[in-house]
């Protein structure tokens, strides 16, 4: 293999079925389909979700429409079994494989040919499965994912101190929402083919120059290891197509905690601006992970991110013990016109891409410079990241930790933080290279704030 290799499972070619709660371990439909499952099939898309397949089969009518909702309650107190087949190619058979769910919504067991390869209940962060021993060439493989009935929890109104598993709660009733919790694979599913060492992260820091004329990047990069081995990490940053400033370094990978740190400097930068205040400029990181040799390309990554400097500072005239409710960006005072940003749809499973360009730029049309993402929806999916950094929206991303009703204490047992903890560090890994984004916020019902 000379170059990573991705093999998506997106799309057609998967099917699901309901069963009640637990009979799926009864029936071990891990190994087969229990006989009356033909009846209860239905085409299945990925990313989506289970609702929405039904709509599209024309099983039940629209839940958008008057109280029809009240028809698709059952559909969330059902386990739900998903399956396909694929084949990989014989080139991979001296590859790591990993088998990469960028959602699942709800609790998650998962089966390649008849063997489990683990469980996922954190329905805001990544689930990465190794594969590499467990897959067939030349033959078919057959992908189980069984999702649990959606977890109990209050909606607008309810007590926040008894929920212990975390999904979007808008879901379950507010008052622009019906209450129909979503279940089904809501993210892009793939086979990642690297070397024995690849990447587990690529994160990029900048710190501006007090005058703006340069900028310092910090490459960090972790890895997932195979097999220890020497390697080299090069990285070229590019303008428009045109290498402006690059590095390597060699390093031996000998286990996941190895990190490597490289640095690079940009002269006569090209500012990232918010609506209205000039362009939203963007720049390519390409990071290349290879043999010492060169011979072998083993795993790669390209992003692209902007250079701007985002604070908050005291509103005009205010007293000095004020706090800080205005922005600065690249030192200059903006006016921040905001609008608040919940799911496009109660079927936010589906990509929609055209749908999130239509309503974004509508947004950067209108003068909006900042986007809040609300924390009873979703942290969204990159598409929506990448368009508020090409159309110049900050935004300001709330954990999705809403509180409910009369009581919006949280629960505080140790089990329950450590949970959250795990998924507030992968939503901030997997967004944090955007310049778009500039604050986080603890999540809606009470407000803590931090500025990227």
């Amino acid at each position: 293999m000379s170059t990573p290799e991705i093999l998506s499972l997106n799309g057609e070619g998967w099917s699901h079925y309901p069963l009640l709660p637990d009979e799926w371990r009864v029936r071990r439909v891990w190994q087969e389909d229990p006989p009356e499952a033909a009846a209860f099939r239905c085409a299945a898309s990925v990313p989506g979700q289970v609702q929405h397949d039904l709509l599209v089969a024309g099983a039940l009518p629209d839940p958008r429409v008057g109280l029809n909702s009240r028809l698709w309650e059952w559909t969330a107190a059902r386990d739900w079994i998903y399956s396909r087949e694929f084949t990989v190619p014989e080139t991979w058979r001296q590859s790591a494989v990993r088998l990469r769910f960028e959602a699942l919504d709800t609790p998650a067991h998962v089966y390649l040919n008849g063997e489990a390869l683990g469980s996922h209940d954190a329905p805001f962060a990544p689930a990465e499965f190794p594969i590499s021993g467990r897959l067939r060439f030349g033959a078919a493989n057959r992908l189980v994912v069984v999702l649990e009935h959606a977890p109990a929890l209050p909606g607008e109104f309810g007590s926040t101190r008894h929920a212990r598993r975390w999904a979007p709660r808008f879901a379950y009733g507010w008052e622009f929402a019906p209450r129909l919790p979503p279940i089904g694979i809501s993210g892009d599913v793939a086979l990642l083919a690297t070397g024995p060492v690849w990447f587990r992260d690529v994160a990029l820091y900048a710190n501006l120059a007090n005058d703006y004329s340069e900028a310092a990047l910090s490459i960090v990069c972790e890895f997932g290891v195979a097999q220890p081995m020497p390697v080299t990490v090069a990285v070229q940053v590019q303008e428009d197509g045109f290498p402006v400033a690059e590095t390597q370094d060699a390093v031996t990978v000998f286990d996941s905690d190895t990190v490597v740190v490289q640095s690079l400097t940009l002269k006569r930068i090209r500012l990232w601006w918010p609506n209205g205040a000039g362009e939203p400029r963007l720049y390519d990181a390409v990071v290349v992970l290879a043999t010492r040799d060169g011979r072998q390309i083993l795993d790669a990554r390209r992003f692209r991110f902007g250079l701007r400097r985002v604070e908050a500072v005291p509103c005009d005239d205010a007293p000095p013990d004020a706090l800080p409710y205005a922005l600065a960006v690249n030192g200059k005072r903006i006016w921040v016109q905001g609008w608040n940003w919940l799911p496009h749809d109660v079927f936010y499973g589906r990509p929609a891409p055209e749908r999130y360009e239509r309503l974004l730029t509508l947004a950067r049309d209108a003068g909006v410079n900042l986007i809040r993402v609300w924390g009873g929806g979703i942290p969204e999916r990159s598409t929506f990241y990448d368009l508020c950094d090409r159309l110049g929206l900050l935004v300001w991303q709330d954990f999705p930790f809403v509180g409910s009703g009369w009581e919006r204490e949280p629960p505080s047992d140790p089990d329950f933080l450590d949970g959250m903890a795990e998924q507030a560090a992968a939503i901030v890994a997997g967004r944090r290279n955007h310049p778009s984004l500039a604050i986080w916020c603890g999540g809606s019902g009470r407000t803590y704030c931090c500025w990227t």
